[in-house]
């Protein structure tokens, strides 16, 4: 009897882990585990997200189930808050999805039915025009967007620390002011040279 009780406590759990949680910390490794990926942008304060929340769960379980012969995983992304990762992709509300194939990115424009989701990841999103490279989240830009978001994040939270361990707020954001403006610098110089080295390979290769 109480193997059952554990066994029914357990089942709403299994069913949700057909959709992953995506964060700034597994987001590049989980992409990179699937040809394809299906992710859906949401915020905990959005009603329509919340609405569709059982929708995308049956979605997670109907890709989970065709994996093998579909190569599609479906995750999702607190926008509100990973906000490294929504910045890339230049989010304008939630929720928002994407289906990342390899380097290219087709946004979802259609309803948001289990049928019409299920169709869009099968293969309806190839008839969807992917980001451009230029406003890719794979692309120079997108990174740049990401990483000068993370990097932000992290000084902030420096900055509370600090306050925290008792320094002035004064003190504490003149700190992060230096540090900001040093890592700007560094990020600057590594962006110039890896351009600089991608180019000389280029007028070489010519």
């Amino acid at each position: 009897m109480n193997l059952l009780k554990l066994l029914l406590l357990l089942l709403p759990t299994c069913a949700l882990s057909s959709v992953t949680t995506l964060t700034a910390d597994n987001f590049a490794a989980e992409v990179a585990s699937s040809p394809k990926y299906l992710i859906k942008f949401y915020a905990e304060w959005c009603g329509h997200c919340k609405r569709m929340a059982p929708t995308y769960a049956e979605v997670g379980d109907s890709m989970a189930e065709t994996y093998e012969t579909d190569q599609v995983k479906v995750g999702k992304v607190d926008g509100a808050n990973e906000r490294a990762i929504s910045s890339r992709f230049g989010l304008t509300g939630f929720p928002a999805l994407y289906l990342v194939d390899g380097w290219h990115v087709h946004p979802y424009k259609g309803s948001r039915t289990k049928d019409d989701l299920v169709l869009f990841a099968k293969g309806g999103y190839k008839s969807v025009e992917p980001m451009s490279f230029v406003s890719s989240p794979f692309g120079p830009l997108g990174y740049a967007k990401g990483t000068m978001m993370g990097v932000g994040n992290m000084l902030l939270d420096c900055y509370e620390w600090l306050v925290g361990m008792g320094l002035p707020k004064a003190l504490a954001g003149g700190i992060m002011c230096v540090c900001g403006m040093f890592g700007s610098v560094i990020w600057v110089v590594m962006f110039a040279y890896m351009t600089s080295g991608r180019e000389e390979k280029r007028v070489k290769h010519d």
